[in-house]
């Protein structure tokens, strides 16, 4: 026989609260929710009575939270019947308590509402459906901590303190940091937070940890007013109040090409800084260079960068990133194990770097294991006689 038991109708009652469950708990939905008991035939009784009596003995002791609905049934060869029909739920209550859920819904209940007396803006976000099995989940002093983090950010006028600072009971920085996107994102529900913000720094009015800089002076005469202090990392503000004037400027993107470049007259080396390349614009003594040459991988990374430098200072020049660099190691090229950059635009390169990003794009999607050329694998004579042939006007040696 195969009409429902009650265990069957709770099944269903379950799957549908789990589906259902952001939208219910947001007082979405119609009541009551009707489970249909599938009554059995005539023929499927008579062919098992046993378990035929089994069955509607147990839905004649349900003693549930729905409310079963029953029908009389007169058949021809058995005579007259009472069957259960329909198991109805006429409420929240009814259904969380009939599939076991009554916790889940009376804790995320209760923040729910804390969170509504406090900020009522909250309620038209979203934010609530998109976050009740976080609600529900989130240890006590959890919850308590993420409301007071917010609190703060209300009451606090911004560029304060570092985030490190925050005078918060039983909030510190790692606390926050495997937080960020849910603080951010109930501060964006509040109006705290605009929704383009994506730092949690500038949504709570922190400081924020200063963009640093590695420079090397690659000339003995620029270090002179440094004590000859030559190789140092920086804030990028203090950067770019250095009373310095490089004729020559490199950006490279590997350390220990950036750790070897040789002593050049009036040339500065700035270190690796992949996307935040574009950081180079806020540099006064970088834009009056006569040169400013990036160095980075021959693969999309690199003139994904390359595009940023560009944008950032049109007058850069690529340099060992071009067909002949890539041909006369094309023995060393392997193949791009990482995703393409998010940003492969071209608007920036030259055609001929645009040509080899297209050959490297082409390379990639073909599978040929051979779509990248890392800096580390030029040959370094190689790479200084390059290097040589690129400078314009800055003899080597200082």
């Amino acid at each position: 026989m195969s009409s429902k038991t009650i265990s069957d109708a709770r099944k269903e009652l379950a799957n549908f609260f789990t589906r259902r469950r952001a939208d219910l708990f947001q007082g979405e939905g119609e009541w009551p929710i009707s489970i249909r008991i599938s009554v059995p035939t005539e023929a499927q009784v008579m062919s098992n009575v046993a378990a035929y009596e089994n069955w509607r003995r147990e839905w004649e002791r349900y003693e549930g939270s729905g409310q079963v609905i029953w029908q009389q049934r007169q058949w021809r060869r058995m005579g007259h019947h009472r069957l259960p029909q329909v198991l109805s739920i006429s409420s929240l209550v009814d259904l969380v308590a009939e599939v076991g859920a009554m916790q889940q819904w009376t804790r995320y209940d209760a923040r729910r509402a804390e969170l509504l007396s406090r900020w009522p803006q909250v309620a038209a976000s979203g934010w609530l459906r998109a976050n009740v099995q976080l609600l529900i989940d989130m240890p006590d002093d959890d919850f308590v901590r993420l409301k007071d983090v917010v609190a703060w950010g209300e009451r606090s006028a911004p560029g304060g303190c570092y985030m490190r600072e925050l005078p918060i009971k039983g909030v510190d920085s790692k606390w926050i940091e495997r937080r960020k996107g849910v603080i951010l994102g109930l501060l964006r529900a509040i109006g705290m937070a605009a929704p383009a913000t994506s730092e949690l720094e500038d949504a709570l009015g922190l400081k924020r940890i200063p963009q640093r800089i590695r420079l090397r002076l690659l000339c003995n005469e620029l270090a002179i007013p440094f004590g000859g202090l030559n190789d140092f990392e920086i804030p990028l503000d203090q950067a770019r109040s250095l009373t310095i004037a490089p004729t020559v400027v490199w950006i490279v993107e590997n350390q220990p090409t950036f750790l070897a470049l040789p002593r050049m007259h009036g040339a500065v080396a700035i270190a690796g800084m992949g996307q935040r390349v574009r950081l180079i614009e806020t540099l006064p003594w970088l834009r009056e260079a006569r040169q400013v040459l990036y160095w980075g991988d021959l693969d999309a990374w690199g003139f994904s960068c390359l595009n940023t430098a560009r944008k950032a200072y049109h007058s850069v020049e690529s340099m060992l990133m071009d067909r002949r660099t890539w041909n006369d190691h094309i023995d060393l090229c392997v193949d791009e194990d990482v995703k393409a950059p998010p940003d492969t635009s071209a608007d920036f390169l030259t055609a001929d770097e645009a040509a080899m990003l297209d050959y490297i794009r082409e390379q990639r999607s073909l599978g040929k294991g051979r779509s990248r050329l890392e800096q580390e694998r030029i040959s370094w004579p190689y790479a200084l006689a390059r290097m040589q042939d690129a400078l314009t006007a800055n003899p080597a040696g200082c």
